[in-house]
């Protein structure tokens, strides 16, 4: 399973955001000044977002789920890695 999840932030209104949109910043989902395709987002109102940390989403800055290893899966093999998942983080604890 992928280790990438996604960043989540809650934005304010009015509150001007600036994202990395070359995908080589330090800083990433964030722009840092070697950003040479910062994103502006100028939110209208406050919004929960999840930003992408893997790289691999077509909607990058924003996480699509790409990151998933279960996305070619059908709904059965899906179903199964999760309840994997589960019972592993049970003997965890």
């Amino acid at each position: 399973m992928s280790d990438a999840i996604p960043i989540v932030h809650t934005w304010n209104a009015h509150q001007q955001q600036r994202l990395c949109g070359c995908k080589q910043c330090q800083r990433r989902p964030y722009a840092d000044d070697s950003c040479t395709t910062p994103i502006q987002v100028l939110p209208q109102r406050q919004q929960m977002v999840w930003l992408c940390s893997c790289r691999l989403s077509q909607r990058y800055p924003y996480c699509d789920g790409s990151h998933n290893p279960r996305n070619g899966m059908t709904l059965r093999q899906a179903v199964a890695e999760i309840c994997k998942d589960v019972i592993k983080s049970w003997r965890r604890d």
